[in-house]
């Protein structure tokens, strides 16, 4: 039964890491891409902003979720 749930957790979040990956990829496109020259340009700066605020959190995000995968890697429940 504990082996189960702990395959179910890391499984849970291999599939949260995986989500992070992509909108890190999300970001980075959209800036690459130059989508802030289609706003206004008092709104670019804004946006590069929060894109990268965003991309700031998604890898902190993504390093948090490493860790616990790397913990119930260790020690399972």
């Amino acid at each position: 039964m504990k082996e189960k749930k702990t395959a179910e957790i890391i499984e849970n979040l291999l599939k949260e890491e995986e989500a992070e990956n992509t909108l890190i990829s999300l970001y980075i496109l959209l800036l690459d891409f130059g989508v802030e020259n289609c706003l206004l340009e008092d709104q670019r700066d804004g946006f590069r902003d929060g894109m990268d605020i965003l991309y700031r959190e998604s890898l902190k995000h993504k390093q948090f979720i490493e860790d616990i995968f790397n913990n119930y890697k260790s020690n399972p429940l």
